[in-house]
């Protein structure tokens, strides 16, 4: 999947918006995977500064790893959730319902973008793709997702994983 310069330009808009609220997201890459089998949606892993994140929420790396340093190594591999960077008694606060609320807030701003700054919905698929994906799912109505393309409605995005960037692992840990 190609994009757009405008809907690169519109993914920057979202990461600029976000910020009011997440001042830790540094961007968004796209995974064209899931919007090559569903047409609809599109997974995004999301970039962040896990030292801003942590001063943002006043939280810090996972105590047990202060026993055991090695394993702030793991502070640098990808996560589906930013409770898997913080100590158990603050995983609460950074489960399902976090990443709800992100998602909600990143769809309602990707939908205010102008169009030509968006992903629409099963762009680029050809009515031969739209028409074997409505064979697939039984979908009896002629047209349905043709018509749902030529809508222009953007695209969901949802989360994939919170890519840690901006870590010093060696503040907390040095081989020896």
């Amino acid at each position: 999947m190609k994009l757009t310069v405008k809907q690169k330009a519109g993914l920057k808009l979202l990461t600029s918006s976000l910020r009011k609220k997440y001042p830790f997201i540094n961007g968004f890459d796209v995974i064209p995977t899931s919007f090559e089998r569903y047409g609809t949606l599109i997974t995004v892993n999301i970039r962040f500064d896990l030292e801003k994140f942590y001063k943002y929420y006043n939280v810090g790396p996972p105590k047990r790893y202060f026993d055991a340093t090695y394993l702030f190594t793991n502070m640098t591999i990808p996560r589906g959730y930013l409770m898997s960077f913080v100590d158990d008694e603050d995983e609460d606060n950074f489960k399902n319902e976090f990443n709800n609320t992100l998602e909600k807030s990143m769809n309602t701003y990707y939908e205010h973008l102008p169009s030509d700054m968006t992903i629409t919905k099963f762009q680029g698929w050809s009515d031969e793709e739209l028409d074997r994906q409505q064979e697939e799912y039984g979908v009896r109505t002629p047209g349905f997702y043709s018509k749902w393309r030529d809508s222009k409605e953007p695209v969901d995005l949802r989360i994939s994983d919170f890519v840690p960037e901006n870590f010093d692992v060696s503040k907390y840990y040095t081989e020896d």
